[in-house]
């Protein structure tokens, strides 16, 4: 049993549709049918509101079985979302699943996806028995602001799929209808309806990417089942009954976990299942909050970033990072598998070794212990290995020189005395009792600013090590770049920024603005597999945060389906600590990263290092949203790493 807080109230609207005139599902129904009694076994709390449609067993019946009024018409969906949000309190949970057909439409409004087309989920339409009635995403979208907007914590699984390739597929399997302009289905005028589009608060970076929905990114989660160039597939377990493959695969988890789990171990333990299991033809995606939970329970263990563990069906192991995310040979990982702290036991410590190291994943060997066939299995940690590139030299007068050796030997971090041997950082004492870092990255010693105030007796050497080993990993990311990339894939795609008078800016052009100016990032396919974007920023504090709040999947370009490049705009600020103390401009980095396969970057975030007490959490925690993990078996494993210097004015 998982009771809420009482003080909390938890609210769930479950849809499923299996009687559509044109290619009629089986599993739908019953996925939500399932998740009702999931949730009812784990907490009597939560008020759930059911709407499905399912075929009458008489073959002549033109009706559904289900009474009208829990039909998921157009009308009744929004009436429950309006419910909702107008019966809630700031801090209630609102659950909504979707299980149905979904489908895609061409960009028409100043909030639509342009690079892929919008979705729209095909529900029943109240006045046309038997037809079909969109919900349009900007308009469901539009209902998940309103509840953000009131504090609500909203999680939402769409359980469908919104690709055109589905046009040319005939499987009676796939949760997708192609989409019919239709005056009797449309919904009301959109523009009538959606707010004016503003800058969002980017309190949580200094570079933001507007984001479409105008949703405030931090108080939604989005589980959908594919990206828009996949298929989303019902799958029969070995039941003999069919159900959606996201739908049976969260469910399994949430019996493991219970309801408290956090949204990205939820998405990475989906991936991994997707691809052990074979379900080839999609990889589920995360928008929004990824540390946010299921439903909200604060419970669930937190040990920072998480890798996931594919047992391959020769029971050979493969870690879910590679090169591109820091892992070298000789790496090692414990292993821990999802549960909730308050059900845990005491397990067999176990850990592995990275033998072989690909650009996106990793072969691991079992280093002690044995690993069990027990599902949701995880190594955790991070990649130390690499941090051997960036020595450190300590003052030698420095006090407590030899615990301070000590210490960051311990975090793996190379580190002497000897002016005359190589180092990439250099920590000193100032007159002020204070302790200083050098960079020697250049040809002079560099004081690096913007550090937290580290007073000798007042900060412990744990402390100084981890602020030592976050500034090297943030040189490591602001440095990383794939000399060994394909010449194929290089030429697979373009990136480039455009400023509003037109100018284009490449890689490593820096790019001087005033705050607030929009500029337009776009990153153009030119072959022919779906590439991966992420979008990072490296900040002034010496913070690495996912602005794009995730992967954006770039189809190549075909114009029949609505498969254009990737155009995003983004702009910079000023921090106010900076204007606080007359400095009037900044520099940014944003970070690109482009993969032939999706996958997470969370391994190289990092939160702003402005105090001690920050860094301390950070090796236990990472920032951001919304990714897409996992390729399929035998897919390339290429990247790329492109590096855009930003160089923001104040103009207040």
């Amino acid at each position: 049993m998982c009771d809420t807080n009482s003080s909390i109230s938890a609210y769930a609207i479950l849809i499923g549709i299996n009687a559509y005139q044109e290619k009629p599902l089986e599993g739908s129904v019953r996925d939500v049918q399932r998740m009702q009694k999931h949730l009812e076994k784990m907490s009597t709390s939560i008020q759930i509101q059911m709407l499905t449609a399912t075929r009458s067993q008489d073959p002549e019946a033109q009706t559904l079985r289900e009474p009208q009024h829990l039909w998921p018409t157009h009308q009744n969906v929004i009436s429950a979302l309006t419910r909702v949000a107008s019966s809630t309190k700031p801090g209630d949970i609102v659950y909504i699943h979707y299980s149905g057909h979904g489908t895609r439409m061409g960009p028409y409004h100043s909030h639509s996806n342009w690079s892929t087309g919008d979705l729209a989920l095909v529900l029943l339409d109240e006045r046309n028995k038997g037809r079909e009635k969109y919900l349009h995403g900007a308009v469901l979208a539009y209902h998940l602001k309103q509840m953000v907007d009131k504090g609500l914590v909203v999680t939402l699984v769409l359980d469908c799929c919104f690709s055109a390739t589905v046009y040319r597929a005939d499987d009676s399997r796939t949760r997708y209808l192609p989409y019919k302009p239709d005056p009797l289905s449309a919904t009301t005028t959109l523009t009538e309806t959606l707010p004016e589009e503003k800058t969002v608060s980017s309190e949580y970076r200094d570079a933001c990417m507007l984001p479409n929905w105008l949703i405030d990114p931090d108080g939604y989660a989005i589980l959908a089942a594919c990206g828009p160039h996949e298929l989303a597939k019902e799958i029969d377990p070995g039941t003999g009954q069919m159900q959606g493959a996201l739908s049976y695969f969260l469910l399994s988890f949430l019996e493991i976990s219970g309801l408290g789990a956090r949204h990205d171990i939820i998405h990475k333990y989906l991936g991994s299942k997707f691809r052990e299991m074979r379900v080839h033809e999609q990889s589920p995606v995360l928008y929004g909050n990824r540390n946010q939970a299921f439903f909200h329970q604060s419970k669930f263990e937190d040990s920072g970033p998480i890798i996931p563990i594919i047992v391959n069906r020769d029971a050979s192991l493969l870690l879910s990072a590679g090169d591109a995310h820091g892992v070298r040979m000789g790496d090692c990982f414990g292993v821990r598998r999802v549960k909730l702290a308050e059900n845990s036991h005491r397990e067999q410590s176990v850990s592995i070794r990275v033998v072989e190291v690909g650009g996106l994943t990793s072969r691991v060997e079992l280093l002690e212990g044995t690993l069990t066939p027990q599902p949701g299995r995880f190594a955790t940690g991070l990649p130390r290995a690499y941090l051997q590139k960036y020595p450190v030299r300590l003052a030698s007068d420095l006090a407590n020189l030899h615990e301070l050796l000590a210490a960051l030997e311990a975090q793996s971090i190379r580190c002497h005395t000897d002016e005359e041997q190589p180092y990439s950082l250099y920590l000193a004492m100032n007159n002020n009792n204070r302790y200083e870092i050098y960079d020697r990255s250049g040809v002079d010693l560099q004081t690096i600013e913007h550090l937290p105030d580290m007073v000798q007796g007042e900060t412990d050497l744990g402390s100084i090590s981890n602020i030592l080993k976050h500034l090297m990993r943030y040189r490591f990311t602001r440095e990383l770049s794939n000399g060994a990339s394909s010449e194929s894939f290089q030429e697979s795609f373009d990136a480039h920024f455009i400023s509003p008078s037109g100018e284009m800016c490449g890689p490593e052009h820096l790019i001087e603005t005033d705050e607030g100016v929009k500029h337009h990032l776009v990153v153009t396919n030119k072959g022919k597999a779906a590439l991966y974007v992420y979008v990072y920023n490296l900040g002034f504090s010496w913070q690495i945060v996912n602005i794009s709040r995730g992967c954006e999947v770039v189809p190549p370009p075909n114009p029949d389906l609505g498969f254009r490049e990737l155009r995003r705009r983004i702009a910079t600020e000023v921090p106010r600590e900076l204007k606080e103390k007359g400095i009037r401009e900044c520099e940014d980095m944003i970070k690109v990263l482009i993969t032939s396969q999706p996958t997470s970057f969370d391994l190289l975030e990092l939160p702003k290092l402005s105090k001690v007490e920050s860094v301390r959490k950070s090796t236990s925690r990472a920032t951001t949203i919304r990714s897409s993990e996992y390729g399929h078996t035998g897919a390339s494993e290429n990247w790329a790493a492109l590096n855009f210097p930003i160089r923001t004015f104040a103009t207040e």
